[in-house]
C-alpha cells in the first residue's frame, strides 16, 4: 500500500490524526500506521524481515482464546547505562511483531501517546518530548511501545521485570511472550531450542539505511 492509500485510509477511518501522521518522517509513518491499524482491524503486524517459525494461531493456543493483544521482550536490562547501547528501558519491547483484536485499549493507547509527544514538542521543544523528537525508537518506535505496555501492566500491578521471564505469561488479556520467542540473536539472548522460537527477526535496519540517510 503506498502513500496516498495509507492517507486515504487514515482520512477514511480516523481523520483528526492526519494532520500529524501526514508529519511525521517515513519510519515513524510506518510505526503510526502498524499500531492504528491493529487498533481498527486487529490481525497481525510484522516486519518484512522477520522470519516466522511457529504459525500464529499456536502462539495464543495454550491460553484458550483469551489473549486479546500480543507483544514480546526484546532485551532485559535492569542496571547499566541502556542508552548507550541503544535500549531505553529495563525491560523493551519488540516492535517487529504485535498482534491484537479489533478495538483493544493498548494500542489505542500507544497511538494517543504518540499524539501527546508530537504536541508537547511542538509546543515546548526544551521539554523531554522535544528533545526525543529526533529520535524514532522513543517517538514511534520500541520505546513508546514500551511505554504503553508498561501503562496498560501498571493497570493490573504488574510489571515488566517481574513478567520478562522464559515463558509466554497473560496479563488481563495481553499475552507477552519471553524473549526466546520473539528476539533470539538479539542482544543479550542466547541459543534457544527451536520449539522455543515463535520468529527471528533479522535486524536489517533499513529504517537506519535509506537511500538518502535520512529515516
Amino acid at each position: 500500500m503506498g502513500d496516498a492509500e495509507r492517507n486515504s485510509t487514515v482520512q477514511q477511518y480516523a481523520p483528526s490524526l492526519l494532520p500529524v501522521y501526514s508529519k511525521l518522517k517515513p519510519t515513524e509513518r510506518n510505526d503510526f500506521w502498524s499500531y492504528l491499524m491493529l487498533y481498527l482491524f486487529g490481525g497481525w503486524y510484522i516486519d518484512h524481515d522477520v522470519h516466522c517459525y511457529k504459525p500464529f494461531d499456536e502462539w495464543t493456543a495454550k491460553f484458550n482464546g483469551t489473549a486479546n493483544a500480543v507483544v514480546g521482550v526484546e532485551v532485559v536490562i535492569p542496571e547499566g547505562n541502556r542508552n548507550a547501547i541503544g535500549f531505553c528501558c529495563p525491560v523493551q519491547y519488540v516492535h517487529w511483531v504485535m498482534g491484537s483484536a479489533p478495538g483493544h485499549i493498548l494500542y489505542a493507547h500507544v497511538v494517543d501517546l504518540m499524539l501527546d509527544l508530537q504536541a508537547t514538542a511542538a509546543a515546548d521543544p526544551n521539554s523531554t518530548p522535544g528533545k526525543q523528537i529526533d529520535n524514532p525508537v522513543m517517538t514511534t518506535g520500541p520505546g513508546m511501545l514500551t511505554k504503553a505496555v508498561e501503562h496498560f501492566l501498571a493497570l493490573y500491578d504488574a510489571y515488566s521485570l517481574d513478567i520478562a521471564i522464559e515463558d509466554p505469561q497473560m496479563v488481563a488479556d495481553l499475552l507477552v511472550l519471553p524473549r526466546t520467542a520473539v528476539s533470539v540473536g538479539g542482544y543479550g539472548t542466547a541459543n534457544a531450542d527451536a520449539n522455543q522460537i515463535y520468529v527471528k527477526h533479522m535486524f536489517a535496519g533499513t529504517w537506519k539505511h535509506g537511500a538518502s540517510g535520512s529515516w
